[in-house]
Parts: C-alpha cells; structure tokens; sequence
C-alpha cells in the first residue's frame, strides 16, 4: 500500500506523534488528511483517541463506512510503521489469524478486531503471535469485571502507554480503570497458558489422547471458558465420541451464544431439523462463516428451498478467494456455481398461477 499523493483519513486523535512532527511526514509524502471516510480516501487510520467513538456507536458507523468502501483499515501503530516512525514488528512466529486470535480469546471477531486496531495486540499483516493469544485472553477476563468495551480499551491502552508501548501487554498487568487494582495474572496464568499451548500443540499433531488430557486441566481451571470446551468437543469427536462431544458443545453455547465455531461443531454432530438451526445459529453470530452458508445452502437445495438457497450461494462465492490456489478450491467454486445457476432457473420456472417464482 502506497500512501504517496493520497487522502487518507484520520479517526480520533493520535497519541504517539507531535503534531508538528506528523505535518512534516504528511507534507513529504504529500499526504492529505480529513476526517471522514469517503470513496477517495486511500485508507483510514484509527487513532488511539477513536476510543471515545465507541460509546456512541460512531466508530461502529465509520468501520462499516471503510469496509464498503473496501478500503484498508490501519491502527496507529500500523499507520507509525507504515510512515517508518516506529520500528518494525519484531520476527516472532504469528501462524494465528484474527478468527484464531477471538475464539481462543473467548471473544467476538468485532471486539478482537478492536484489540488490533487499538494496538491491543499487534497486527503483523492479518497474523498474530501467541502473546497476542495471551494479552486478549487477559484483556477479556478483565473485561468481564467492567462490560465496559470502551474503559477496558482505554485501560489497556493506558497500561500499555505507561511502559511507551516497548512492553506488550501480554507481559504487564492489567490494572482495573476503577479501583486501580492490577489484574496480576500470576503463576495460575502462567501455569495455564503453558499447558492450553501444550493442549493445541497436542491437538495438531493428532496426539488426542495428551489433548484431550491438557483440555480437560484447562476446563478444570476455567469451567466457564467456552473456548475450552470447543477445543475438549472437537478432541474427543476426533476420538469417535460424539455423544460426549455434544455434550461439551451444549456447554460452550449455553455459556457463549455468539460462539460460531461451536454451534457449526454442533451441526455435524446433530440430525434432523437440529442441523439447520445450528447452521443458522452459526451464521447469526458470524455472517461471514463460510463453512456454515456452504452447508446451509445445500440442506436448502436438498428441501427445494431455492429462493432460500440463492443468496446463500452468492454469499459464498463473494466469500470464496477470487483466485483460488487449489484444485480443491477451484471445483467447490464450479460446484457452487452450478448450484446459484439452478436456483436462479428455479425462480424463474412458472408456479401454478402462470407467473414466475420470483
């Protein structure tokens, strides 16, 4: 992304930068700033004084302004970097995406995507380290004392600004914006983190047995975590014990409705009229899941449900990469295609009052 001869702009202020040092790089590269999203601007930036946004909704309204647009949202931090202002990220694996980053968090993917763009957590391109993981897993237990998005943003970013962002926060203490108390995540959290990475390491390399045994110490110290009992679900479903498996699933959801994750883990496990609920539940709490549109789309081609159908394949082919780099990719694409052609002729056939369905 080249910001050279561009307007771009500029959500709440900036916290890191002198005025006057930011209008000399602005000048160089002939950059123009406004504060509102439109169809010329190159990019939008979020300033870390765009918290205050969030109690009225407007920042709400101005992300969703940017993503019709299609533009590139940047954090502070990521817009620093860009400008050469602040030093490149550090050469930590990141192999977790910001999907990854909110289910093992116990969060949304909208408060997740907050973290990042509130430099939270760092974002390296879409990508994310285990501190990452760490930091919004201790943002989310200390949001839960205050249900409070925009304080705990605000908490962390003050925490986070008193050790001038050289430390992440992954390796400082929350501190309570009321009563000052530090959320000291102590030996207990260290003890678990190091064993919920030992349980996912486990979980990939097909050791389910060891994960399985990881997952259920992770549960034993965290009985409410959902993500917890989705991972424990999905081990012991690898394990042939679907009954258990839903189960734990029925846990997570009851404790965390919005968990998409879980409610699609769910509709491979149930039958009948319970697998379509499921899938709907999914997409409700995560509009983009495309695994879950794909299997809903189909159960309502089987049930002749075509103008139900239709836009759920629209929906996934928007959502399928343009350029697919597998065979595999490339043939659910025709498939799915063939299948918006048949709901589309399908609309179009006569009813019996001789006007299309449509």
């Amino acid at each position: 992304m080249d910001l050279r001869d561009a307007s771009i702009a500029l959500i709440g202020r900036l916290g890191r930068l002198p005025r006057r040092r930011l209008s000399l790089v602005l000048k160089e590269r002939n950059l123009t700033v406004t504060h509102r999203v439109s169809s010329h601007s190159a990019a939008v930036i979020i300033g870390h004084g765009a918290v205050s946004l969030l109690r009225s909704g407007r920042l709400g309204e101005i992300l969703g302004q940017a993503d019709a647009h299609h533009l590139p949202i940047l954090s502070e931090h990521g817009f620093l970097r860009h400008l050469g202002l602040m030093p490149a990220l550090g050469p930590e694996p990141r192999p977790h995406t910001l999907r990854d980053l909110a289910m093992r968090a116990s969060m949304g993917v909208e408060a997740a995507r907050l973290l990042a763009l509130f430099d939270i957590v760092e974002d390296g391109d879409g990508h994310y380290s285990f501190r990452d993981i760490k930091a919004a897993r201790d943002f989310a237990r200390g949001l839960d004392h205050r249900e409070d998005m925009p304080a705990a943003l605000q908490t962390a970013l003050n925490t986070r600004r008193r050790h001038d962002f050289r430390r992440h926060l992954a390796e400082v203490p929350l501190t309570h914006a009321d009563t000052q108390i530090p959320f000291d995540l102590g030996d207990e959290a260290e003890s678990f983190d190091s064993l919920w990475q030992a349980a996912l390491d486990a979980e990939a390399g097909h050791d389910y047995p060891a994960a399985e045994e990881a997952y259920r110490r992770c549960v034993a110290m965290r009985p409410r975590d959902a993500v917890c009992l989705l991972h424990l679900a999905d081990t012991v479903t690898a394990m042939d014990r679907p009954d258990e498996a839903r189960q734990l699933l029925s846990r997570a959801v009851a404790i965390k409705p919005d968990l998409a994750e879980a409610w699609f883990a769910l509709s491979l496990l149930e039958t009948g009229a319970a697998v379509r609920a499921s899938l709907e539940h999914a997409i409700a709490a995560d509009p983009d899941f495309i695994e879950a549109i794909h299997d809903l789309a189909q159960i309502d081609m089987k049930e002749g449900n075509y103008d139900q159908a239709l836009p759920l394949w629209e929906r996934y082919l928007a959502l399928m990469p343009q350029a697919p780099a597998s065979a595999s990719d490339r043939q659910e694409i025709e498939r799915a295609k063939r299948a918006l052609m048949l709901c589309r002729m399908a609309r179009m056939r006569p009813k019996a009052n001789g006007k299309p369905s449509r």
